[in-house]
C-alpha cells in the first residue's frame, strides 16, 4: 500500500499510512470495556497526554473512542477503543477482513483539528477467541478496497473503500488486565482464550439485561463459566477474569 494513499477516520478527517506503528504493550481491561494501546500509566500520564496531543478523546461523556496525534509530526500516538456489548448479527463473519493484504504501518493526520470518533457498535469473537473484531452496525461491504493497517501490536484497523470501518485485536487474552497495568509477557496460560471467548458470548447487550432481572437460566451459565475459569491455571489475566465474573454476579445476583 502507497503511503500516498489518503484514507479517512471520519468526515474530513484524513490520514496517510506513516511511519512505525504504535509501540506499547496493548491492554484490554474486561471492567471498563476498553482496550488501550497509549504511552500513559495512570490518570494522571493520561491527562498530560491530553494536553499534550490532538485528536479525538470522551469529552464530557461523549463515549467517543480516543485517537490521539502528535501536535507537530501528527503521527498517532496511542488510542483507546471502546469494546461493544452487542453481538454481531448471527451469521456475519470478517473473512474479508482476515483475507486483506497486511500492512504494518503508523497514521498521520493531514489536519491539526480535534475531531469526533464515535465507538464500534459491534463485536464478532473467532469460534478459538483469538480474535475480537469491533465493527459498525451494518458494516459495508466493500466495492472498491479493503485495507488493513497493522498500526499496533496484534492491533488493525481497517478502512473499507477508505473509510475507517472497523478494527481487529488478535490475541485479546494475552492482554487482559484490570485497568491500566501492563500484562505479562509470557504466553497466555491454556484454556484462556476460550474463557474469554465465553465471557463475550454470554455477557452480551440483552444478556446483561436479563442478569440484571435475575435469569435463573443465564445465573446457571455465568456458575459454569466461573467454574471453567476457576479450573484454569495460575495468570495474572485468567484472574483479571474470574475477579470480573465474580464480581458481577454478586452485583446482579445477591440473593442466590
Amino acid at each position: 500500500m502507497s503511503n500516498n494513499t489518503y484514507l479517512e477516520l471520519g468526515p474530513d478527517v484524513r490520514v496517510t499510512p506513516s511511519g512505525s506503528p504504535l509501540s506499547q504493550t496493548p491492554r484490554y481491561s474486561l471492567p471498563d470495556g476498553y482496550l488501550t494501546v497509549s504511552p500513559f500509566y495512570d490518570l494522571p500520564s493520561h491527562e498530560t497526554l491530553l494536553s499534550e496531543t490532538t485528536g479525538s478523546v470522551d469529552w464530557l461523556w461523549s463515549g467517543d473512542d480516543e485517537l490521539r496525534f502528535e501536535t507537530t509530526a501528527r503521527q498517532l500516538i496511542g488510542c483507546g477503543l471502546t469494546v461493544p456489548e452487542k453481538p454481531t448479527p448471527h451469521g456475519w463473519s470478517p473473512g474479508e477482513w482476515f483475507e486483506a493484504p497486511r500492512t504494518s504501518t503508523g497514521i498521520r493526520r493531514l489536519s491539526p483539528n480535534n475531531f469526533d470518533c464515535p465507538p464500534m457498535a459491534e463485536r464478532w469473537v473467532s469460534d478459538t477467541g483469538d480474535a475480537l473484531v469491533c465493527v459498525p452496525e451494518d458494516p459495508p461491504t466493500p466495492k472498491k478496497s479493503l485495507h488493513r493497517l497493522n498500526v499496533g501490536p496484534d492491533l488493525d484497523f481497517v478502512f473499507v473503500d477508505g473509510m475507517y470501518t472497523g478494527w481487529l485485536f488478535r490475541n485479546p487474552a494475552h492482554y487482559l488486565v484490570h485497568a491500566w497495568e501492563q500484562p505479562p509477557s509470557h504466553p497466555v496460560a491454556e484454556g484462556s482464550s476460550l474463557a474469554l471467548r465465553d465471557y463475550l458470548l454470554l455477557f452480551t447487550e440483552s444478556n446483561v439485561e436479563r442478569m440484571q432481572d435475575e435469569d435463573v437460566h443465564l445465573l446457571r451459565e455465568l456458575d459454569a463459566l466461573r467454574t471453567r475459569i476457576a479450573a484454569l491455571s495460575v495468570d495474572p489475566r485468567n484472574e483479571v477474569l474470574r475477579n470480573h465474573v465474580t464480581r458481577l454476579r454478586e452485583d446482579w445476583y445477591s440473593s442466590s
